[in-house]
């Protein structure tokens, strides 16, 4: 995924959750007002069928009920003492002796005078008899609101689906039409990267070779000796840079060569560090091999596989401290093969640890550019290759006195 596709995906996911944000908010809202008038109009249904008994005469004898409204929402009356007397129901009808029973009971363990029995569908409200210590028992079978809100709630969330989905489709639309200038720009940017650094390779190889032939000749003072070296030593550099632009180009674009194989990655370590031994005996260093696991074999491609050991072990030559050593460690571990590379000089600073495998980056001590630095492009090139064979690279500090490189591929 390269970074505009990043980008496309970043605004994506902003702009579905600022609007999936509000329409969350707008339906949550409507539920909640919604309940709550469905449970203020229950309140007052209840309310008014208490007053108009209580205040009605004889119980047996409720204008409330002797009016028959209210059909659609069953409501009972029970005196409850001993026994459970039926009092009154605006449907003619009584409730089951069971379902009574849990609803007593229910009122008994928590001792309130208004509830709710959701397991029955009721709300009821309690009045005492102070005069012989029964309780008038009013009971209003919620069912219709509780399918109500049911039914608001499916419906609520089915159109917050389908508009998520209707947004995620439009907002994806936009976001490519929008991008679509810089989209041109930057592949036009890749190509032109690609096809620069192509042209460039050969000139760079004839000067170098051209140099080599030069450097035959010993007609030359020292001064002209040393522009020579410093000549080649440039040009080096420029093929170098060029080369690591252009793999990078063809990762863009997609166009990468990929030669899978079944690989010793143990013997290609071995075969790596020892190529650098003589350059960290240069540079008064030491590699030392901590932990080598022999015949740990990985699928990918050699070539790339290799060119990491070397950013590692090169950049490891490059940063460390003389007189220290460059442990190696290659070892497996949850059927996954972890490769490492820890030198002793300035850590890595961790404020700009996430940063540094991105490129033309160099963190500000230790990856600032001398005469053997390069451009900040091998780290960004090593995790290229490392997601190329689904593994993973991260750094870690050292004991505060150095850097980590470590590797994760699949065996």
């Amino acid at each position: 995924m390269n970074i505009l596709d990043k980008l496309k995906r970043k605004f994506f996911i902003i702009a579905v959750s600022l609007v999936g944000s509000v329409l969350l908010v707008v339906f949550s809202g409507i539920f909640l007002y919604s309940y709550r008038v469905l449970r203020i109009s229950t309140d007052d249904y209840l309310n008014t069928v208490v007053s108009e008994l209580l205040s009605g005469g004889e119980l047996y004898n409720i204008p409330f009920f002797l009016r028959g409204d209210n059909k659609s929402q069953p409501t009972f009356v029970y005196e409850i003492g001993d026994e459970y007397s039926f009092v009154a129901s605006n449907i003619n009808r009584k409730l089951k002796d069971e379902v009574l029973t849990k609803i007593v009971n229910h009122i008994n363990r928590h001792k309130d005078a208004k509830g709710y029995v959701l397991s029955e569908e009721f709300k009821y409200q309690v009045v005492s008899l102070e005069e012989n210590g029964k309780y008038i028992l009013f009971l209003v079978n919620i069912s219709p609101q509780i399918n109500m809100i049911q039914l608001l709630a499916k419906a609520l969330i089915s159109a917050f689906i389908f508009t998520m989905i209707i947004i995620g489709f439009i907002s994806k639309y936009l976001i490519d039409k929008a991008l679509e200038p810089v989209e041109h720009t930057w592949k036009d940017q890749k190509q032109f990267i690609a096809d620069a650094s192509h042209e460039l390779k050969t000139p760079l190889t004839v000067i170098l070779a051209n140099l080599k032939i030069l450097k035959k000749y010993d007609n030359y003072n020292n001064d002209q000796v040393k522009w020579i070296e410093n000549t080649e030593l440039e040009t080096k550099r420029m093929k170098d840079l060029v080369e690591e632009m252009l793999f990078l180009a063809k990762k863009d674009a997609n166009n990468m060569n990929f030669n899978l194989e079944k690989i010793n990655f143990s013997e290609l370590v071995e075969e790596v560090a020892l190529t650098f031994e003589s350059i960290a005996f240069e540079n008064d260093l030491n590699i030392v091999y901590k932990e080598m696991s022999e015949n740990l074999m990985t699928s990918g491609d050699r070539n790339q596989l290799k060119r990491l050991i070397i950013i590692l072990i090169d950049n490891a030559c490059k940063y460390s401290k003389p007189h220290n050593d460059i442990s190696i460690k290659l070892y497996e571990k949850e059927k996954k093969i972890f490769f490492s590379v820890t030198s002793i000089g300035p850590p890595i600073d961790e404020k700009c640890a996430n940063k540094i495998f991105e490129r033309f980056v160099r963190e500000s001590k230790s990856r600032s550019r001398n005469s053997e630095g390069g451009y900040g492009l091998g780290l960004a090139i090593a995790k290229t290759i490392v997601e190329n064979h689904h593994g993973r690279i991260y750094w870690k500090n050292y004991e505060n006195k150095g850097n980590t490189f470590i590797v994760e591929l699949p065996i």
